[in-house]
């Protein structure tokens, strides 16, 4: 609809789609503390009277490469959704 008033491919990207792209960011982080938070107190509440269970650290660059391959995976949708609006025709929308 907002292609029919005139707004610019990448405006329309901005308003629909570019709103959710901090929030995945903060959810990522969010989802990234919670299960390190989890995986700690299981290992050390639910283990503790176990021997020989390794000591929980955290993995940065564990963690670096699955932000990278998020970041990735998240931008291609991102993309493939912002051209997928691009080629539905103004006809099209007035239609429906």
């Amino acid at each position: 609809m907002m292609r029919a008033f005139g707004y610019s491919q990448k405006e329309c990207f901005k308003s629909i789609l570019g709103v959710y792209r901090p929030m995945s960011y903060i959810g990522f982080a969010i989802g990234t503390v919670y299960q390190y938070a989890l995986l700690r107190i299981m290992v050390d509440i639910g283990f503790k009277d176990i021997d020989g269970i390794p000591v929980y650290r955290f993995d940065v660059p564990a963690m670096l490469i699955s932000l990278a391959v998020f970041i990735i995976a998240y931008e291609a949708l991102m993309l493939a959704y912002s051209n997928k609006i691009k080629k539905i025709s103004i006809k099209e929308i007035m239609i429906s």
